[in-house]
């Protein structure tokens, strides 16, 4: 009778609570790929290292992971990890231990090919074993090949992603079907954002950068969905257009993005405040970005691309009122950042960090940073605490 009672019981099975084993072969919860991969991906953007690379294999679906490649990963990797705008690299920092991390320092614009070139040659050197040269030999024969994939300019990796997040529900109406083969990198680091055509594309869109932004590593579901909250669905309980909503999360992306000091993230930025100011920019561009008719009617949704920033041209003056220093300004390069009548977004002043003007205090003197005549003595490579 027992062994007859034993037998009737239902199997009892142990499901992974992460993944539901849909992750084979089976495993205990703590080494879910699932979580183990997201963990090891945080860790990078953390650590700020450039030796490894976000693994996005089970974190996906299939169709955001044919337009999410490794190049892709590695270039939103790199630009997330750059430095703050005007600091100098260490080279030698634990950050950069690897070789081909000196590489990607190069190719990301952390540090010019001069810069990463010098630095190999110096390790090749030091290096006293057969494997320690083979590796950097690697990597300068890879540092002469990324030139040609090299990023100059960026306009921030969450405008970035949310713009190649609009090509992935773009792309499924279109029926041409592509095998590129011997394609520069480069091409993969373009992306054009595709505005939502309705409020459901809008929504569908937040969801997948949500599970972008938690597979990348680089932040939480917690922190992206109450920085959401924040911008998106507090604009449309306050009775704003979808198309309102939209455009003033592009504007918060565009302050973490552009922000020289890599201090705002999606933690932070809504509290930094300048929501009026935010949200009267948001309408003007919905208004510009969705009308409804006109010049420049877009059927298929409203198509923002670079060519279209390309027409304005910058007049040499600079944001009088910014507390940001313009960093092409200082390098003597054409400003990038321009507000509709080719003015510089940013302040045309010294973007030198100096020690007595506070935490991350700048020189912002009427010059560039090469002129810069500051007390050598208060001047820094890297921005006060």
């Amino acid at each position: 009778m027992l062994s007859l009672f034993v037998h009737s019981l239902p199997g009892v099975c142990a499901v992974c609570t992460h993944c539901k084993d849909t992750i084979t072969p089976a495993h205990l919860d703590a080494a879910c790929p699932l979580v183990v991969g997201i963990a090891a991906n945080a860790q990078l953007f953390a650590t700020k290292s450039l030796a490894g690379s976000p693994t996005l294999t089970y974190s996906l679906t299939h169709e955001m992971a044919a337009h999410f490649t490794r190049p892709v990963v590695d270039a939103i990797m790199g630009i997330a990890c750059a430095p703050c705008q005007g600091a100098q690299v260490d080279l030698k920092s634990t950050a950069y231990t690897a070789a081909n991390a000196v590489v990607k320092a190069a190719v990301y614009g952390h540090a010019s090919f001069a810069e990463a070139s010098a630095e190999l040659a110096e390790r090749m050197d030091a290096a006293t074993t057969d494997l320690e040269v083979n590796k950097i030999r690697g990597a300068l024969d890879s540092l002469k090949l990324g030139v040609e994939s090299a990023i100059h300019t960026s306009s921030g990796v969450l405008a970035f992603c949310w713009a190649k997040i609009s090509t992935v529900l773009s792309k499924r109406s279109d029926p041409t079907f592509k095998l590129e083969v011997g394609k520069g990198k480069a091409a993969s680091h373009t992306a054009t954002l595709v505005r939502p055509k309705n409020e459901a594309e809008f929504y569908e869109m937040i969801h997948l950068f949500i599970m972008l932004t938690v597979a990348l590593g680089m932040a939480s579901a917690t922190i992206v969905s109450k920085f959401l909250d924040d911008v998106v669905y507090s604009a449309i309980r306050m009775k704003e257009s979808w198309k309102v909503a939209h455009e003033l999360l592009m504007l918060y992306f565009r302050e973490i993005d552009l922000d020289p000091m890599r201090l705002m993230h999606m933690g932070n930025v809504y509290r930094r405040g300048g929501q009026d100011t935010l949200l009267s920019e948001a309408r003007r561009n919905a208004a510009a970005f969705f009308r409804a008719g006109g010049g420049n009617l877009q059927l298929e949704g409203a198509i923002d691309t670079i060519k279209d920033t390309k027409t304005i041209k910058p007049n040499g003056n600079g944001d009088d009122k910014s507390k940001r220093p313009c960093a092409d300004f200082n390098a003597g390069r054409p400003c990038k950042q321009l507000k509709p009548d080719g003015s510089c977004v940013f302040a045309h002043a010294c973007n030198q960090f100096v020690s007595d003007k506070g935490p991350n205090g700048y020189c912002f003197g009427d010059h560039v940073r090469p002129d810069c005549k500051y007390d050598d003595a208060k001047k820094l490579k890297a921005p006060a605490k």
